[in-house]
């Protein structure tokens, strides 16, 4: 489905401290929106008169300003919204806008953070689709006005002095998958920050997608308690991070639970807790599948009465199959910027999760290009989490940027996707040759390809030594008949199945008498 951009709006207080700035728009039902705000300090929620839920998706990071990335699920914004709210951490001078687009069927790659000193703010993906499109927010300080540069810019607010921070929101696409670079020119050269991220025009294979989240302060007690804004879908993996505080060592975590009992699975190298007696400890959780009873209200309960606590939870909605956990890493160090633990997924496109105590404040994540996302920041115990979609396996330092040098303790995990959901493809042939093509070689062809993807996302090694002479017992189609895909190694450069002819034949997979189209 082609990416349209529908419209948008901008909302400011001008030379007046607030903590909130309101955006008047009315999306249409079915569409995704994105806002991106910037004042001096960061963005800590944006809700609307509908309920539509937002989380962050790239950002936040600081040049002289700050600015962020929000956005609701693909395709999901209820009708009614009228005012969109964003709420920052402190009463600074705002600026914020708000762009829809109709026909996104997920976000994609992220570009969390960029800055410079130019004339030209902006960001770069490398696009995975046909007619994919980057959405770049970009936020200055000082008095200039913007024109556009590279792609659409599709709303924003020129910047006056030291009272209204200067955004734009821009938009540009490739046709085939590229290298896109989205961008605005503003008139006089200064510091200015950006991050973006790719809309899809086709739903992925298989993947994340970043659903909801929350976090929660407790300032003494043995538990702490956070509501997500609903109870998580059937299927989606729930992840949690838990920070607490005594002064000394030795705390534990007992257990988390959601209000109906459900038990979170804690990671097998928490605590993170060498820096403890400083800045805590902090340990990780999770719920693969949530049940049809998940509840929206998780507790930690730690084996202290006076623990100052924090506790972070997020809710990924899966593509094409359920969560697994793959494997976990403590770290800790001192410094401006956290930068360990380094993690390195089994699986490319995993999901990688982390959360951090620092010593410092928290700033966001580092400017030189970040690929990761904070979920949220906890101002009155100094840490965060955060996550990043999409993970190669390769080595992915955890990244956060600290308001000066301090210590922490810091830990991720990481997940990936294995079993999927049974993909069966029911071909409704006849007897005749002619009902049988060209239509169903089609599907058999793209079911190919999908096997072949889920394959690979479950870490199996594939070769192309074995083709299709055993695509029956691969079960993937037959005609007039429906199999489960069994998983065994399936070749990863299936191009077309008119290249595997005689073999489809030989395995009954295409009727005899056949021919070519």
């Amino acid at each position: 489905m082609a990416i349209s951009y529908v419209g948008g709006a901008i909302g400011t207080t001008g030379g007046t401290a607030s903590t909130t700035v309101a955006i008047t728009y009315a999306p249409t039902a079915g569409n995704t929106l994105l806002v991106f705000g910037s004042a001096a300090a960061n963005i800590t929620g944006v809700s609307d008169n509908a309920g539509n839920i937002y989380v962050r998706l790239a950002g936040p990071l600081r040049n002289i300003v700050f600015g962020s990335l929000w956005g609701t699920a693909p395709g999901t914004v209820k009708a009614g919204a009228t005012i969109i709210t964003v709420t920052f951490a402190s009463s600074q001078t705002i600026s914020a806008g708000v762009v829809e687009y109709s026909g996104v069927q997920a976000y994609g790659k992220v570009s969390s953070a960029n800055s410079g000193f130019s004339f030209n703010p902006n960001s770069t993906i490398t696009t995975q689709d046909d007619n994919n499109v980057v959405v770049v927010g970009m936020a200055v300080r000082g008095t200039q006005t913007w024109t556009a540069d590279e792609g659409n810019l599709r709303q924003n607010q020129p910047g006056a002095t030291s009272s209204v921070p200067g955004i734009g929101i821009s938009d540009n696409t490739a046709a085939t998958p590229a290298s896109v670079t989205s961008g605005a020119t503003i008139s006089a050269e200064m510091s200015w920050l950006s991050c973006g991220i790719e809309l899809r025009s086709v739903t992925p294979a298989f993947g994340f997608n970043h659903m909801q989240s929350a976090e929660a302060y407790q300032a003494t007690s043995s538990t702490c308690s956070v509501t997500l804004p609903q109870a998580p879908a059937l299927g989606s993996l729930v992840a949690v991070a838990v920070v607490a505080y005594t002064g000394s060592t030795g705390i534990t975590l007992g257990s988390v639970r959601d209000s109906n009992g459900n038990s979170y699975t804690i990671s097998p190298n928490s605590p993170a807790s060498v820096n403890e007696s400083t800045v805590g400890g902090v340990w990780l959780a999770y719920l693969l599948s949530a049940p049809a009873n998940a509840s929206a209200t998780i507790t930690a309960t730690f084996s202290a009465t006076n623990a100052q606590s924090a506790i972070y939870a997020d809710e990924f909605a899966i593509i094409n199959g359920t969560a697994e956990f793959d494997k976990d890493v403590a770290g800790n160090g001192s410094g401006s910027d956290v930068s360990v633990p380094s993690l390195t997924p089994t699986n490319a496109n995993s999901l990688l999760y982390a959360a951090s105590a620092v010593s410092a404040s928290v700033w966001g994540v580092s400017v030189s290009g970040s690929v990761w996302t904070l979920g949220a920041i906890d101002n009155d115990l100094s840490s965060c989490n955060e996550y990043y979609i999409g993970s190669p396996a390769s080595s992915v330092s955890v990244d956060v940027a600290l308001s000066g040098s301090g210590t922490w303790d810091s830990i991720a995990m990481a997940f990936y996707i294995k079993a999927f959901s049974p993909l069966s493809c029911s071909i409704e042939g006849t007897a005749t040759v002619s009902a049988f093509l060209p239509f169903q070689a089609n599907v058999i062809q793209q079911t190919m390809l999908r096997i072949c993807y889920q394959a690979l996302a479950q870490g199996i090694t594939v070769t192309p030594t074995t083709v299709v002479s055993t695509a029956y017992t691969w079960g993937m189609v037959k005609p007039r008949g429906v199999f489960p895909p069994r998983y065994p190694g399936i070749p990863s450069d299936i191009g077309s199945c008119w290249e595997y002819w005689d073999e489809l034949l030989a395995s009954g997979l295409i009727p005899p008498g056949a021919v070519r189209n």
